[in-house]
């Protein structure tokens, strides 16, 4: 199983990597994909206003902050309860020339789309020039604990969980990807005599894997992954206390090994897979030195170089000489002393509270010889859970071949108990169907058929033969959505000459679309009335597909193909469809009212709103 980047984020339990589903798709986001795009506006808490306003902020009131990470942005406001956040998460651009297109929120919540050019002062001031309302000038806010708390517990409630990626892809560098604690640093609160833990224990959680976004060349060298433990004397081989290596030469599974005496690494035979959860614990005493990893217990005799208290801890990936194409995730970091009294906490980092996109090396926490160590979130609201990408479908493949299971909730109608024949709102009353036509211009249906299924014998079939009308077929939810996620097949014959349509909204007429797909031809494209609609993809026709529209609360979608993200971060607030639309249903129809050349089948609707 692994983290899927595609969009990195979603669906992860409050605040915890491992424990549960983990395969999600950066927003990794984060993120769109799996690197944190270059931004000078991330890693920050930016507290805004105009130029000329002057601060209202109540002694219980938390200041609200903007968090960018190079396609979202994130408001954290307090304005309904005084010290807890709420998020409101929206899509952003900004462009390499100082530009930026973002949404300003008023003192009193409402929201505008602003655009401007921004710059950062040498003493950290944010100014964005040119936009509706003035110069925004802002300040970040990043080292106040109270927000810090704030933002993290907002996450929390929401779902999101945030890690550190570790990357060695440097090569102009010639260093290693890495997280360091050195116990001597003033900024990580570290209290131990000489600075260094004679007999302590280190627990964090792992994930060795892909980097999907990668462009380092595939080889089998400088690949590795360390958790490594250093004395006072140096970092360097010599100086360790005890390493743990994951070694992994796309062979399909790696190997758990160990730094011996002598300063070779030494197979445990152990094993682990790309992309496995691992939870690992290693402890250390003079002259000794353990761990475990998922459980299985290592206690190797020879595991200890220098036998000296442990003075730094490392999370390394890569070597100096080369780059690697892998990446290393952790999370819920803790360093403990122990002693016959117990276990003390000297260092805990789930990583919550650090902004998106921060480079860690620039943390009072974490030591400054730290490399390519960022804070990335998973579970992000923009993202929709990706799946896990061994499993997903095949774009374009064989018809039958897709639009399985995709997981994107709950099977609703596959169509095989009905008659065939029968329009399918006399067959069942929870669709709906509208202009179902046969009179002079022609016929229109939306019928039960045997003709073509993805699975099973039967399917939905939609016929525009009129030319003065087109079948429409919906079906309610169980309760307006202002989030949600739905999932349909649907197959196209190569014959047809217009267009067939599938949204979500409040109802059939096009004013009451919230957000529209539209398939014509081999082109699938989403509805943008204000600026043009956008093509996202590529079909071959006479073959199924399986298509997921996911949207926020902030109204982000997300639409997948076959399983795979091909389009994410849509903000529908700027599609020129009413904002005001809060989904109570789904809609698919066919044609237009002057051809009639047009057919579709759909099958297996699969969502949790119904």
């Amino acid at each position: 199983m692994k983290i899927s980047k595609s969009a990195i984020a979603v669906a992860l339990s409050t605040g915890l990597l491992f424990g549960c589903d983990f395969d999600v798709t950066s927003s990794d986001d984060s993120s769109g994909g799996g690197d944190i795009p270059s931004s000078s506006l991330s890693g920050a808490y930016w507290e805004l206003a105009a130029a000329s306003s002057t601060s209202a902020t109540q002694s219980t009131d938390l200041p609200n902050v903007y968090v960018f990470d190079g396609t979202n942005q994130k408001y954290y406001n307090d304005d309904n309860s005084f010290g807890t956040y709420v998020i409101e998460e929206k899509a952003y651009t900004e462009g390499t020339d100082g530009s930026i297109k973002f949404h300003y929120y008023a003192a009193d919540g409402t929201s505008t789309e602003e655009s401007g050019s921004f710059a950062i002062s040498a003493d950290g001031v944010l100014t964005i020039s040119g936009t509706n309302d003035g110069d925004l000038t802002g300040t970040d806010q990043i080292d106040n604990a109270d927000i810090a708390a704030a933002v993290k517990a907002a996450n929390d409630a929401s779902g999101v969980n945030r890690l550190v990626q570790i990357q060695d892809t440097n090569a102009v560098k010639e260093d290693t990807g890495e997280l360091r604690i050195k116990f001597s640093d003033s900024g990580n609160d570290i209290e131990v005599d000489g600075d260094a833990i004679a007999k302590g224990k280190l627990t964090v959680d792992l994930v060795y894997q892909l980097d999907e976004d990668t462009e380092q060349v595939a080889d089998d060298t400088g690949n590795n992954a360390y958790v490594s433990f250093y004395t006072a004397a140096g970092t360097s081989t010599t100086n360790l206390h005890g390493e743990i290596a994951f070694e992994y030469k796309d062979s399909g599974v790696g190997v758990i090994k160990y730094r011996n005496a002598s300063g070779d690494l030494t197979d445990t035979n152990g094993t682990f897979e790309l992309g496995e959860e691992l939870a690992v614990e290693a402890n250390w005493d003079d002259g000794v030195f353990t761990f475990s990893v998922n459980g299985t217990e290592y206690a190797p005799a020879d595991a200890v170089r220098d036998g000296a208290a442990v003075a730094v801890v490392a999370l390394r990936l890569g070597d100096n000489g080369n780059t690697t194409q892998y990446e290393l995730l952790g999370d819920n970091l803790n360093i403990y002393s122990v002693s016959d009294a117990g276990d003390e906490t000297l260092f805990s980092d789930d990583f919550e509270s650090h902004p998106v996109g921060q480079a860690l090396q620039d943390n009072d926490f974490y030591n400054s010889n730290s490399n390519e160590a960022v804070v990335i979130e998973v579970g992000s609201a923009a993202g929709g859970d990706e799946g896990d990408a061994d499993d997903e479908g095949d774009t374009g493949g064989d018809e039958g071949d897709t639009g399985g299971d995709t997981g994107e909730g709950a099977l609703v109608d596959d169509f095989e108990s009905y008659t065939a024949g029968t329009i399918i709102s006399n067959a069942s009353d929870s669709w709906i169907t509208n202009n179902m036509k046969d009179d002079e211009f022609g016929t229109t249906t939306a019928e039960v058929s045997t003709a073509q299924s993805n699975g099973g014998s039967q399917s939905l079939y939609l016929e525009d033969s009129n030319t003065d009308s087109k079948p429409f077929v919906g079906r309610e939810f169980a309760s307006e959505s202002a989030s949600g996620s739905v999932s349909i097949d649907a197959y196209f014959p190569s014959a047809n000459e217009q267009t067939t349509y599938i949204n979500v909204g409040v109802g059939k007429n096009n004013s009451d679309r919230y957000f529209e797909l539209r398939q014509t031809g081999t082109k699938i494209e989403y509805e943008n009335s204000a600026d043009g609609d956008v093509e996202i993809a590529q079909i071959e026709e006479d073959k199924w597909y399986t298509f997921t529209m996911s949207w926020t609360a902030a109204g982000i979608f997300t639409v997948k193909l076959n399983g795979e993200v091909i389009a994410d971060n849509i903000d529908q607030s700027i599609l020129g469809l009413d904002s005001a639309n809060i989904p109570t249903r789904l809609t698919m129809y066919t044609g237009n009212d002057s051809g009639a050349t047009n057919k579709v089948y759909f099958d297996n609707l699969k969502s949790d709103l119904f």
